[in-house]
């Protein structure tokens, strides 16, 4: 349920930063080498699903999801957002950043 905190499999979130991330700023913030996972900078990501294909794409926590999803790290805490379609989902992730 949207706004409810819940533990999610890490592999079934979906990544799609062309339609999701507010800010791409290439060069600036390189995850690339971090050398492990820590859990206590986790937090919680930002989810929507989508219900043109049923799935469930971060919205805000990109970096956190590709660094969990490359440490294999099993599961996130997520929290769903309510959006009725892909823009309005990326305007949510877009206020969160901002907030």
């Amino acid at each position: 349920a949207p706004g409810q905190v819940v533990e999610i499999p890490t592999e079934q979130i979906n990544v799609d930063p062309e339609r999701f991330q507010f800010r791409i700023t290439p060069g600036k913030r390189s995850i690339s080498s971090a050398e492990k996972w820590n859990p206590d900078l986790a937090g919680i990501v930002n989810l929507w699903r989508d219900p043109a294909d049923g799935k469930t794409y971060v919205i805000n926590g990109h970096h956190r999801v590709e660094m969990a999803q490359r440490f294999g790290v099993p599961t996130l805490l997520g929290r769903y957002v309510n959006a009725p379609n892909a823009e309005s989902a990326r305007a949510v992730g877009a206020m969160i950043n901002i907030a």
